[in-house]
Parts: C-alpha cells; sequence; structure tokens
C-alpha cells in the first residue's frame, strides 16, 4: 500500500472536519475545536506545524445526536463510538475516512478496521461541590487508564519522545513498568463493559443542567485542566483555521489557558515532534 505523507494527513483530516463541521451546521449541532487542533488555530492560524491530527468536542446532547444522524450522510466516512459499535476500543468517537488504513501497533483489538480519523469527544457535566468533583477526576482518571490498558499491546510509550535526559528515561520507564502491569492484569476484562463504564460515570452530572462542564472520559493528563465554566461555554465564536473558520466554545481563551498557560509561546525545539504511533496508507482498491 502507498503510504499517506504527512501533508497528504492534514489535506485529508482538514476535508473531513469540512464534511463534520456542515453537517452538524446543517443539523443544529454543536461542535467546537479543541486540544491541539484549537490551539493551532489561534496560535498558527491552522495546523501545530509538526502536528496532523484534528480535534473536536460535542457537548453530551449533541455527541449523542451527532452518532445517531451522521453516518450513511457520506459514503466515505463513518463515526464509530461505543454507543453505536460495542466492538469500539476508546472512550470517545472518531470519524474514519474509509479510503485510507491505519497501521496502528499499539492497540489489541481483534476485528479491528482503522482509517485516518477525527477525534470527537463529548463535554459532561462537572459537579459543583469540591469534593464529589474532586473524587469524579479521580474516578474518571483511573478509568481512563484501565480502559487504555485493556485494549493495548506491550509498546513502549512515546510521551517522552525525542527527550533523552535522565529525568525523561526514568519517568518512561516508570510510565511504561505501569502500563505493562496493567496489560497484564486487564487481559481478562473486557473492554467494552470499561468504555460503558467510563462513559456512565462521567454523565452523573448533567450536561444540562451542570454549571461547569469539560471532557472528562479520557483524563490521562488531569481532568481539573479541562474544566470550564458552562456560563458562555456554547456562545460560540468562529476562528480561522486553514483556509476556513470553525466553532470555538465561547470561553476559548480560559480554556487555551488551563491547558497549556502561555499558549502563544512556542514549546522548545524538543518538544515540536508528534507522538502519533500509526502509519496511514491509502486503501488499495
Amino acid at each position: 500500500m502507498r503510504k499517506i505523507s504527512d501533508e497528504d494527513m492534514k489535506a485529508l483530516a482538514l476535508t473531513m472536519l469540512k464534511d463534520v463541521a456542515k453537517f452538524c451546521d446543517d443539523h443544529n449541532i454543536k461542535y467546537y475545536l479543541c486540544g491541539g487542533t484549537l490551539l493551532g488555530a489561534v496560535r498558527h492560524k491552522g495546523f501545530i506545524p509538526w502536528d496532523d491530527d484534528i480535534d473536536i468536542m460535542m457537548p453530551r446532547p449533541d455527541y449523542l445526536r451527532f452518532l445517531e444522524l451522521y453516518n450513511g450522510t457520506n459514503p466515505r466516512y463513518v463515526v464509530k463510538g461505543i454507543e453505536n459499535d460495542d466492538r469500539y476500543w476508546r472512550p470517545f468517537a472518531k470519524v474514519f475516512d474509509l479510503e485510507t488504513e491505519l497501521d496502528e501497533p499499539i492497540y489489541n483489538v481483534k476485528g479491528l478496521t482503522n482509517h485516518v480519523f477525527l477525534d470527537v469527544f463529548p463535554v459532561d457535566g462537572i459537579p459543583d461541590d469540591t469534593v464529589t468533583r474532586i473524587k469524579r477526576f479521580r474516578e474518571q482518571e483511573i478509568l481512563s487508564k484501565l480502559c487504555s490498558a485493556a485494549v493495548m499491546n506491550y509498546k513502549s510509550s512515546t510521551v517522552y519522545a525525542g527527550k533523552m535526559d535522565i529525568k525523561s528515561k526514568i519517568k518512561l520507564f516508570i510510565r511504561n513498568t505501569i502500563k505493562f502491569t496493567l496489560i497484564t492484569l486487564l487481559k481478562p476484562v473486557s473492554s467494552t463493559y470499561l468504555l460503558k463504564l467510563v462513559n456512565r460515570n462521567a454523565q452523573k452530572t448533567d450536561y444540562r443542567t451542570a454549571n461547569y462542564v469539560g471532557t472528562i472520559v479520557d483524563c490521562h493528563y488531569g481532568a481539573a485542566c479541562e474544566m470550564l465554566p458552562k456560563e458562555g461555554f456554547e456562545d460560540g465564536v468562529k476562528v480561522p483555521f486553514e483556509d476556513d473558520e470553525f466553532w470555538a466554545m465561547g470561553n476559548y481563551k480560559l480554556y487555551l489557558q488551563n491547558l497549556y498557560g502561555d499558549y502563544m509561546k512556542l514549546p522548545p525545539e524538543s518538544s515540536r515532534v508528534t507522538h502519533h504511533g500509526f502509519e496511514a496508507y491509502w486503501k488499495d482498491n
């Protein structure tokens, strides 16, 4: 199979985003750029130069409607989540480009068919009470790690890729030791059960009545930084991204500050690398 170049990966992801965005606008489904995609939009007016994926988030009610309605609207794309496919392996949804194939050896899932993707994260309510909130965050962080370990192969983490100092090497050793231990212990456990559990737990505080919201189904790096006031969140604003504009949450500056601190400052050159552990190919016809 022909390997997909980095530039083609960006073009594929952007085309997918445009299709999803148009569908959402046509069906009154709220979506917002998030994570590195939103950072790229604000700091670079497009992709972060060393990144090529797309992340969006949707309030849980919109997320569920998207999973229900999107498939069948474009024969090239399909959205999968644990809500519409029990064989799915992540706690958040992905839109797949069916004209591509993805070799992602980190995952060990029976019957897995993988493609170039766009990540779609649900936004859930977060408790007002501080004690309940901290408890929820810790539960979700533990469940997120269990969900990942239940579907992973014994592959070394790429989080510290390119960093050869002793501190990073120690962190990588500790991370891999914990990771490999969890993979071994969770082999008999149903990943479907864990994925549904992490999503069910995330929805204990109803998004529609919550005062605080955030994406808490994949909390490997600290859920607290994802929390935003609900007030102003849905007052979406358009931000430029490559040759188009897409929605960001109304309080996107606070979101970026919470995640990245001084988000307009470039990271050191040693950190300007992708951490993806996959290879993408054009699908043979």
